[in-house]
């Protein structure tokens, strides 16, 4: 009798969780609050097959307009102004014995972060075979409608959610030397979420593509899409600022 009550209790639960999991997903559907973009194989990663594996998740590649190309995701805008108005106590100066310990204590935040699809950070950053993607983390806020009120165009200014935190920088990121003085950066740690789910409608249209990936490709700083991107998919990121695919398409090739 107990263990029949555990597994309708278990099995209660997973229903409830299916359930809450269909409304999140209808709600965040209702409305594209983050935008919608068209991004190509420059921007979505598509990595090589897993064994007995058929689903499919494209790795978001993004980069940050920076003066140090060195210093991954650690843009030039994210300064200890913006720091502060994003929640975190920036008033220790970075001389001080005890700033790195006051830094490091502070736990990473969620934001909202603003990606800009071929606008002008990615117009005027050094190329490069690890740059070759054309979304670019370009601003960041704790008020989605605040931003997207600056960010108005929301076929290339995307809204997503990003976890980011503050970090002394004591060396130069090229080659590991002192700095003549620490400098208090703040650093995208990563997307929210930093993956795409491709449903099993649109999966077909990329399993050739995906078998011909070779394995370990993925691992690649840029994943190797130098070359001319083989697929477009239109991306959504809706009410709860989630993305979600509408459609994939194939490129033709030259």
């Amino acid at each position: 009798m107990r263990r029949t009550l555990l597994l309708a209790a278990a099995a209660a639960v997973v229903v409830a969780s299916s359930a809450w999991g269909l409304v999140s997903s209808v709600r965040n559907r209702s409305e594209a609050a983050g935008g919608t973009a068209e991004l190509t194989e420059r921007e979505l990663g598509l990595p090589p097959p897993l064994a007995d594996s058929t689903v499919l998740f494209l790795d978001l590649k993004w980069d940050v307009p920076t003066s140090e190309p060195e210093g991954h995701r650690s843009p030039d805008w994210l300064t200890p102004a913006k720091l502060s108005e994003l929640g975190f106590d920036c008033r220790v100066p970075v001389t001080a014995p005890y700033a790195r310990d006051h830094y490091d204590a502070q736990p990473p935040a969620s934001v909202f972060l603003v990606l800009e699809y071929e606008g002008d950070a990615w117009k005027s950053a050094r190329r490069g075979p690890d740059r070759t993607t054309r979304l670019f983390a370009v601003n960041a806020g704790r008020d989605a409608a605040r931003l997207r009120e600056e960010y108005r165009d929301p076929g290339r200014r995307i809204i997503t959610r990003a976890i980011v935190r503050p970090m002394l920088q004591d060396r130069s990121f090229r080659d590991g030397t002192p700095l003549a003085e620490p400098r208090l950066r703040g650093w995208i740690v990563n997307l929210i979420p930093d993956q795409i789910f491709v449903p099993r409608p649109f999966c077909g249209r990329l399993q050739d593509l995906r078998l011909d990936e070779p394995r370990g490709r993925g691992d690649e700083p840029d994943g190797g899409a130098a070359r001319e991107p083989r697929f477009a998919v239109r991306v959504s990121w809706g009410r709860d600022y989630e993305p979600w695919v509408e459609d994939v398409r194939l490129l033709k090739s030259e």
